[in-house]
């Protein structure tokens, strides 16, 4: 155990200075220049846990963080913003971007001390491979919103939820209690959160419904309504600073005129900068496989053992996650029609951690199921190392394209 901590604390303290590396190098951009100037110091404490602050997400947690830190540093933007799309500020561009950084890293270190104690060290490693190829965790780990923070409270999402569904904790009150906490967190970060609080809340009611009903209120309906209270007050700003769409017919309308022409598939990197096509592609191939293998199984009275039970219950709250990301484009498809703004990858950041979680579990299952035979093993191994591998070139490559924001 002490082996795993020294080891997760290393990844922990090395993507964190190489993260505090690239923010210094990175421009302050328009988000967070507006955050700054709008937000941080312009308002006090009790303006932010009042939401009275002019931006699209009203969740206060990140504000909150970030306004401590600024006056710990007693720190203030010092150059004037006139609406440029980028500045240079040296200074700002690292310490605005220390909590973001610190989340980011120690999702990172988490996840690995997660699989490293609940399976393996070899499933840590993996995991950590998997981790450090993911685009997302470095495109907005050097960036002044609540992403990191997002991304933190999603990967411990995984870990609590897995306890439940796919460990052996189901029956024991340290899981719920954690969910309810981290879902409650992740409602006062961002109201977008509530689409993993009820992916998660109809899988856990399928799998552990007596104990769900239980910790419903805290697990579920508490978050939610907090998560409704951020977006009412969010659509009242909207409603300030948009033009009006017109009625709800209408947007539809304007959805579907743009999911026929071809727009919905064209804005396929909303999705896929989060998740990786190649672990589409692996989770496809490794899900079929596993599927196929326990009904074969079954006839040969093979139970499904629980580490596969739990594995079914994250791919089914992923999907649901999916489905709902979806369903969010189609709606702002249809809001940008009306001369609106578009909606942005970012929003769809929730997606990575599940697709981490559910990568390694799929290679972890895919090599259990391979058992003793030398050539499904190596065929595992292979094509594992192939998806990290061509994973890791997309993220450099997706990460190229952002260069005249990277660096002065």
């Amino acid at each position: 155990m002490a082996t795993r901590f020294f080891i997760a604390g290393l990844i922990f303290i090395s993507v964190a200075v190489c993260g505090l590396k690239v923010a210094g190098q990175k421009l302050l951009w328009n988000d967070e220049l507006f955050t700054q100037v709008e937000t941080i110091d312009r308002l006090g404490f009790p303006e932010i846990i009042q939401a009275k602050f002019p931006e699209g997400n009203l969740s206060p947690l990140f504000y909150l963080g970030q306004k401590w830190i600024c006056a710990l540093a007693d720190y203030r933007l010092p150059v004037k913003w006139r609406g440029e799309f980028c500045i240079y500020e040296p200074h700002g561009q690292v310490l605005l971007r220390i909590l973001p950084v610190v989340c980011m890293a120690l999702a990172m270190a988490l996840i690995f001390w997660y699989f490293a104690v609940r399976f393996s060290f070899g499933t840590g490693f993996l995991s950590l491979a998997v981790t450090l190829s993911g685009f997302s965790f470095w495109a907005f780990m050097p960036e002044a919103r609540p992403y990191a923070l997002w991304v933190l409270l999603c990967a411990l999402q995984c870990m609590l939820f897995w306890e439940i569904v796919g460990g052996q904790n189901a029956g024991k009150r340290w899981p719920w209690l954690g969910l309810a906490l981290v879902n409650i967190l992740l409602a006062f970060t961002i109201f977008f959160s509530a689409f993993s609080v009820i992916a998660v809340a109809v899988v856990l009611f399928c799998y552990q419904r007596r104990q769900y009903l239980w910790y419903s209120f805290l697990v579920t309906v508490l978050p939610l309504a907090i998560c409704a209270m951020y977006y009412f007050l969010a659509k009242r700003t909207y409603a300030n600073l948009a033009q009006d769409p017109g009625s709800i017919l209408l947007l539809i309308k304007s959805g579907l005129a743009l999911v026929l022409s071809g727009a919905l598939f064209a804005q396929r990197d909303l999705i896929l900068t989060n998740v990786s096509p190649f672990w589409f592609y692996f989770l496809a191939v490794g899900a079929g496989v596993i599927g196929w293998r326990y009904v074969a199984g079954r006839s040969a009275s093979c139970h499904c053992s629980l580490e596969e039970k739990g594995f079914w219950g994250l791919l089914g709250a992923f999907v649901l996650m999916l489905a709902m990301a979806l369903t969010v484009i189609f709606w702002f498809l249809g809001w940008k029609a009306s001369g609106n703004f578009a909606v942005a990858e970012r929003y769809f950041i929730f997606l990575t951690p599940f697709a981490v979680f559910l990568v390694v579990l799929t290679a972890r299952l895919l090599w259990r199921r391979a058992q003793e035979d030398a050539g499904c093993r190596l065929m595992v191994v292979v094509g594992t190392g192939s998806v990290i591998a061509l994973t890791s070139l997309w993220t450099h490559i997706q990460l190229m394209k952002w260069g005249p924001f990277w660096s002065v």
